[in-house]
């Protein structure tokens, strides 16, 4: 074997060795990094929204998922879409083809800061539109509201 071809060989194997350790993040690396992600988004964008009831919040997560959808990735999803039998079907490969992600997920009490929806662009997280959590917007409330907090405008 030349030198040139040792030396290919050699770049080969240690392209290979890099992709495979990447391949094999360990599971609390990649919590750490989404976490981190999720900390820097909304610190950019975080927007909290309040409504009366848990029916009221619902609503604008969907709203919020779809205009977010629509206008930031620029893919069209209306709502009587999903309503459809086998529409998911249909839905998954629209937002596959697009590069699209979504992620619903609940934590712990701990982190329940961090329950909601996970929109991921080409693997980077787009956005967060988390779930309504029952509270009191003062102490001197006397109903509770419902609080979404967000990265999406509306």
């Amino acid at each position: 074997m030349s030198t040139d071809e040792e030396k290919r060989e050699l770049e080969a194997q240690q392209i290979q060795a890099e992709k495979d350790a990447s391949d094999h993040r360990l599971l609390s690396d990649i919590r750490r990094d989404d976490l981190d992600a999720l900390k820097a988004l909304l610190a950019r964008k975080q927007v909290e929204h309040w409504f009366p009831s848990a029916q009221k919040a619902l609503e604008f997560i969907g709203i919020a998922l779809f205009s977010f959808l629509d206008r930031r990735l620029k893919v069209k999803v209306k709502p009587n879409m999903v309503a459809n039998p086998g529409a998911h079907k249909f839905l998954d490969k629209l937002l596959k083809k697009n590069g699209i992600k979504i992620e619903n997920r609940s934590y712990d009490e701990e982190d329940q800061w961090r329950n909601g929806l996970y929109v991921y662009k080409n693997e980077e997280l787009a956005a967060f539109i988390g779930h309504g959590h029952r509270t009191f917007r003062s102490r001197l409330s006397v109903h509770p509201e419902y609080r979404v907090i967000t990265t999406v405008e509306t």
